[in-house]
């Protein structure tokens, strides 16, 4: 039953705060209609996430937008019935950056989500995960008091960045930013029993007994964190027509505590310590402007997840299930490039149209997969337009991600079936210029 648990939470806090699944890759309206390629460009406020050196030159102004991400998710495995779509939700990630410039040093402040999950099932659909209604152990045959039980399947987390920013205008060419990054993680859990050891492939469909020869039931986590790191950014205006651009985060080593539940019945309750390092993410960009009105961009970002590996774990159980515990995970992460292609076209002196495409290959191995925690190796297009008016400007995006079926046999993962997932999201965002 430890390792179970100390699987399950492991999973929750590391597979979407920090995996692509339905992390908030464009933060920013209009870097989002371009696909995120905005590191060489990085002229609007939301610079503070991008390249914090693009802050340089600025209006001072600020932006303040709100996503929608709305994701289709759905599980199927032949062998169990199991035809699943979890629940419609709506995601929404709200963003504020500003910025104040003084001539050469420009100052800025963002509050922002760029990490956010929620996805519930309908109970009914998963209820061959409790199992037939008589199972052999080795207390012999007992009544399976779940068999054809609902219970509940959910996650939700949400992770907000408070970060205070500057840029040095070293030269008419070349400026440096720094940013500091204070994220806020919060994650809530509800599984249903699983009578399917998830630690061992190859006892899957072996029914799973805690140490007391109880049954595992429904189980809870709920638990919060916060971390420390920082980002450098340099900017290069080669000529009128050619920016480059370069963005490093440092690691952010976070801290989630917490509380956990299993047993429902009896109330066994725990707390929970995760140890977890944000890894480092590198970005290149560049942004041409063969005209006064058309800008093409491009960029290649680089995050290090092989640095989660291995994440350590703590549970302060209760003395009768053998006190405090620790343990550590083995992720078999990789890691992963991002690149994309991002377009601005002027059709007016007030009106922007933009589109973008991107690659976002998932990090995470199929024996890493669960229902509750979804990712997908996505192909992502998007568009949008801009509307600007004297201080006021009017932005919208639109985001698609085509996610490819992760067919995953039983001899290789903890969860096999097919595993899919795309995802639609819309930003609506106001600028102001003071």
């Amino acid at each position: 039953m430890k390792k179970l648990f100390l699987f399950i939470i492991v999973l929750a806090l590391t597979a979407n705060i920090f995996a692509n699944g339905l992390s908030l890759n464009s933060i920013g309206t209009k870097a989002l209609g371009m696909g995120g390629a905005f590191i060489g460009l990085a002229d609007d406020p939301s610079a503070i996430y991008w390249n914090p050196a693009g802050l340089s030159g600025q209006d001072n102004g600020f932006n303040l937008s709100l996503a929608d991400i709305i994701p289709t998710t759905t599980y199927k495995y032949a062998d169990l019935g199991i035809d699943a779509e979890a629940n419609l939700i709506h995601i929404l990630a709200p963003n504020f950056f500003l910025n104040y410039n003084l001539e050469k040093l420009s100052l800025g402040l963002g509050v922002y989500v760029p990490a956010g999950l929620r996805v519930e099932w309908d109970g009914k659909d998963l209820l061959a995960f409790g199992g037939p209604a008589e199972i052999p152990t080795q207390y012999g045959n007992v009544t399976n008091p779940f068999a054809g039980k609902k219970l509940e399947w959910m996650s939700k987390l949400g992770v907000v960045d408070i970060s205070p920013a500057l840029s040095y205008q070293i030269s008419d060419k070349f400026s440096i930013g720094l940013a500091a990054n204070i994220y806020y993680g919060m994650l809530e859990l509800k599984r249903g029993v699983d009578m399917f050891t998830l630690f061992n492939p190859e006892s899957f469909g072996v029914p799973t007994m805690g140490e007391d020869g109880m049954i595992d039931t429904q189980s809870e986590v709920d638990v919060t964190g916060i971390g420390f790191g920082g980002a450098l950014g340099l900017m290069y205006k080669a000529s009128d027509k050619f920016n480059l651009g370069l963005s490093f985060r440092t690691p952010n080593n976070i801290k989630f505590e917490g509380d956990g539940v299993f047993d429902i019945q009896n109330v066994n309750k725990f707390d929970v310590e995760v140890d977890l390092e944000y890894p480092v993410w590198i970005g290149g960009g560049i942004a041409y402007l063969p005209t006064e009105r058309f800008t093409i961009t491009a960029d290649a970002q680089y995050s290090q997840w092989s640095s989660l590996d291995i994440v350590k774990v703590k549970l302060m159980l209760p003395d009768a299930m053998g006190g405090e515990t620790e343990d550590e995970m083995v992720l078999n992460w990789e890691d992963a490039v991002q690149m994309r292609l991002g377009l601005e076209y002027m059709a007016t002196e007030c009106l922007a149209l933009r589109g973008g495409f991107y690659t976002d290959p998932a990090p995470a191995p199929d024996e890493t997969l669960t229902i509750l925690f979804p990712s997908g190796n996505y192909s992502v297009i998007t568009g949008g337009a801009g509307y600007f008016k004297e201080k006021f400007s009017v932005e919208f995006s639109l985001e698609y991600l085509i996610g490819s079926e992760r067919d995953i046999d039983a001899e290789e993962h903890n969860m096999p079936g097919v595993h899919d997932i795309d995802i639609f999201a819309f930003s609506l965002g106001f600028g102001y210029k003071l």
